[in-house]
């Protein structure tokens, strides 16, 4: 709960170590850090990665496990922080060889570049490639610290199904290693990866209700936060209408998390997933201009949530909730930027993993064009989206 007391102590005896991190850092110091880790590596992990010797020195090892603690940090406070400590780690990895820390270290490299600088598919070999590193090394303690990311990262590039096995094998690994945060977090993750497929609601109302039993028994209160928040919004597509369809008690306020101002570090991606979740709820029910309102608080938190699937989410539901507002009338050149903005990120994921985005792309673009007044290529355009979504697997 003192998560920045405890940046501040790992960065302090890392100065004692001789290494000085700013704890501010702006985008610039990361762009060059970025290009800096490329000049050494020309873009090809399994080059000088793969054939390095394991680490010897206890000192730098030392040091290692102190910059992962510090990452692990930084991670709630400060994603441009978070990114400078891992790509210190590569470099010591680099220089002096491979330890447990540095497969860790290599698959949350992998997120962040993605998130950062779309490098999704040299991500996921940083991602594959540490745990290949877990498996080979036998650092069995780390197994799910790379699995974790890798369910992450992987959603860019791979169909749901590889996802979904990384979440699964990390849960089991979690619990065979003892490292209860993580199987935690993949029980949470895993719930996610679930509602992307589009899977039956009976079955992932179960699988929420195991996690809980299994969360509770840890007393991690914040992974048992947002598997409440998921439930209640199973709870509220599955529940059957008689009257008027509305959100408006699907996500109580009792659910949401203490203001950022009074604990910053904990609350931040749980508020991104309960105005999210909340905002699809409004979604679902047709109240757009709630929707909308909901959505951008979630985009004010965003920020906590890098190379997660809910920043698909975020951008599809924003990008439609404004559409289904406008009329050929209305869809000013304002709001065209609007919803290029999301549109945007979705064609660029499109591009890259068509399997997982291509029908989500296609909805957007018919609603672009739905207001360009085009009504027939709108129509082929819904028509391609209900294909490629069968194609895709996804569920109604």
């Amino acid at each position: 709960s003192e998560i920045r007391l405890a940046l501040e102590a790992s960065l302090c005896w890392l100065g004692v170590f001789g290494i000085q991190i700013s704890r501010y850092p702006e985008n610039a110091e990361c762009d060059e850090a970025w290009q800096q880790f490329c000049q050494r590596t020309a873009d090809a992990p399994q080059n000088p990665f793969s054939q390095l010797k394991l680490m010897e020195n206890a000192e730098t090892e030392a040091v290692m496990n102190l910059l992962y603690s510090a990452s692990i940090f930084a991670s709630f406070t400060c994603p441009r922080l978070h990114f400078l400590l891992l790509c210190r780690m590569m470099h010591l990895t680099l220089d002096h060889g491979i330890t447990g820390a540095s497969t860790t270290a290599m698959a949350w490299f992998g997120v962040l570049i993605g998130h950062r600088y779309a490098e999704y598919r040299l991500g996921f070999e940083y991602g594959t490639l540490a745990r290949e590193l877990v498996n080979r090394h036998g650092y069995d303690a780390y197994e799910a610290k790379t699995l974790l990311p890798l369910d992450q990262l992987s959603v860019w590039t791979q169909p749901l199904s590889y996802t979904i096995e990384c979440a699964k094998a990390c849960f089991t690994s979690a619990v065979t290693h003892g490292d209860m945060t993580m199987a935690c977090f993949a029980a949470c993750h895993q719930i996610i990866n679930f509602l992307s497929r589009g899977d039956h609601l009976d079955g992932v109302l179960t699988s929420i209700d195991r996690g809980l039993a299994f969360v509770r028994k840890t007393d991690y209160q914040d992974i048992e936060t947002v598997l409440h928040i998921q439930r209640r919004y199973v709870e509220f597509l599955r529940t059957p209408v008689t009257g008027p369809w509305s959100a408006a008690q699907a996500l109580p306020d009792d659910l949401l998390p203490a203001p950022p101002e009074q604990a910053p570090e904990q609350t931040s991606t749980m508020l991104f997933w309960y105005w999210l979740y909340r905002g699809m709820a409004h979604f679902s029910c047709g109240e757009y201009a709630d929707a909308q309102a909901d959505l951008e608080m979630a985009g004010w938190y965003a920020w906590s949530a890098p190379g997660h699937i809910h920043l698909l989410d975020s951008h599809f539901y924003s990008a439609l909730t404004l559409s289904r507002q406008l009329t050929p009338e209305t869809f000013s050149a304002d709001y065209r930027r609007s919803i290029h903005h999301h549109y945007d990120k979705i064609a660029l994921w499109a591009r890259i993993n068509p399997g997982t985005f291509a029908d989500k792309e296609a909805l957007i673009y018919a609603e672009i064009v739905r207001l360009d007044g085009m009504n027939s290529i709108a129509l082929e355009q819904y028509e391609k989206a209900v294909r490629l979504s069968r194609e895709g697997g996804f569920n109604p």
